[in-house]
């Protein structure tokens, strides 16, 4: 008879359910005393309450969501001497720390804060940001279980006035550290690119964390705030979040929409259905789109846009992963998701804009209307930022190739409105 193995699902501190592996299959089932509290809410909108098990197939996918994806993931089963598929034994190793609130620990453990922030030296934090691109950050640490979904290496920290910690035993972080980019093509300056793409999108009025370029000897890094956890003096409270895969049941290497990923339709259609502020939230979603679109960011597929979960309520998480891919020529530009039907950006017309509006069932005047203004201040706001982008890291090649995209875009979102304002 084959064993059964668990572990306990929490949302911060509070018990969700408990994850099962037996014979190879994964099921997950609600507590009984969370489903019996008014209070509660599902872990996922793709796991609505109910005392009966989840499949393996709807377990499997859910919490694979949590786990590094493709090389990074390979990279980390490896150094803990795991298989890619073995969904449970990495969230064993990984679990204690994943994205949102969620935490999965051993039968027996309380969630109850407990551990320790070990102060990163100079030395730690510049290997850490500096050194072997194959080699998962801290995965496999004594005490560290860290687990954020993506195929980035990036790591969890907890940033106070003395500096860069990693965090231990149950505690939680506040920060995403992020080295640079190192590939096999050269993609040079991904940290300020990254930081510049988060810092105008606050200038143009989407909602994202406070993002920043820092540097260790001379190695710049990039940091930016977890918007899925709340800090106080020196308590840190998590709160729970799901990306639009998770939301939507769909596994996280099929995140794309060519791979049969989410559209637009159906991110557009979940957040109408679940927000507490539907208005709000759709117009942050439409900005978010032709933003992607100006800055030339072809990977905004439906895990690098999240649902966040506060007090019950479901509303939209500030953005994140906000990039210029399209600087770097070797990588795919073909769109992540379409717009009404059309991946080739260069292809993109007024009808195209209008068409997704019809898939949306709203009227062409919302997305265009929402692209208009963006357009007309994204230039001017670019450069000003820009500017001071090349005064403090000296990356003016970079910044210049961003701006020669973004007033390549910007001409053809004036085209596809009517022409650029006199």
């Amino acid at each position: 008879m084959a064993t059964t193995e668990r572990l306990e699902v929490y949302l911060d501190i509070r018990h969700v359910g408990t994850l099962h592996r037996e014979g190879g299959r994964l099921a997950f089932q609600y507590g009984r005393m969370w489903l019996e509290d008014p209070q509660s809410h599902p872990l996922s909108l793709s796991l609505p309450l109910r005392e009966t098990p989840f499949s393996d197939n709807a377990t499997r996918t859910w919490f694979g969501n949590l786990l590094p994806e493709g090389d990074l993931l390979t990279s980390v089963a490896r150094r803990l001497g795991r298989s890619t598929g073995d969904v449970f034994g990495l969230l064993v190793d990984l679990g204690g720390e994943c994205a949102g609130a969620v935490s999965l620990l051993p039968p027996g453990v309380s969630p109850l804060k407990a551990g320790g922030y070990q102060r990163l030296s100079e030395d730690e934090l510049h290997t850490l940001v500096s050194g072997d691109p194959a080699s998962p950050l801290l995965a496999g640490e004594t005490g560290v279980r860290l687990s954020l979904a993506g195929a980035q290496n990036k790591v969890p920290v907890f940033i106070d006035e003395t500096g860069c910690h990693k965090a231990t035993g149950t505690l939680a972080t506040t920060h995403i550290l992020k080295p640079p980019i190192r590939a096999a093509l050269p993609l040079p300056h991904t940290v300020e690119n990254e930081a510049f793409c988060m810092q105008l999108a606050v200038r143009l009025g989407l909602d994202v964390p406070q993002a920043e370029v820092r540097s260790v000897r001379g190695q710049t890094f990039y940091l930016v705030e977890r918007f899925d956890r709340v800090r106080e003096q020196e308590e840190v409270t998590r709160l729970h979040q799901e990306d639009f895969c998770q939301a939507l049941g769909i596994e996280a290497n099929l995140k794309y929409e060519e791979s049969g990923g989410p559209s637009l339709a159906d991110i557009w259609r979940l957040l109408r259905e679940h927000s507490a502020a539907p208005a709000a939230d759709s117009r942050q979603l439409l900005r978010w789109v032709g933003f992607n679109f100006l800055i030339a960011n072809a990977d905004s597929h439906g895990k690098n846009v999240a649902l966040l979960f506060s007090n019950g309520a479901v509303r939209l998480a500030p953005f994140y992963d906000l990039l210029c891919t399209a600087i770097y020529p070797q990588l795919d530009q073909r769109l992540a998701l379409r717009l009404g039907g059309e991946r080739r950006p260069e292809k993109l017309r007024r009808r195209h804009w209008e068409d997704l509006a019809g898939e949306l069932r709203i009227a062409p005047r919302a997305i265009l209307g929402e692209l208009g203004r963006l357009t007309r201040t994204i230039e001017p706001e670019a450069e000003a930022l820009a500017r001071e982008f090349t005064a403090r890291y000296g990356c003016g090649e970079t910044m210049e190739a961003i701006l020669k995209i973004i007033r390549r875009r910007a001409g053809r979102a004036w085209a596809s409105l009517g022409g650029r304002p006199g």
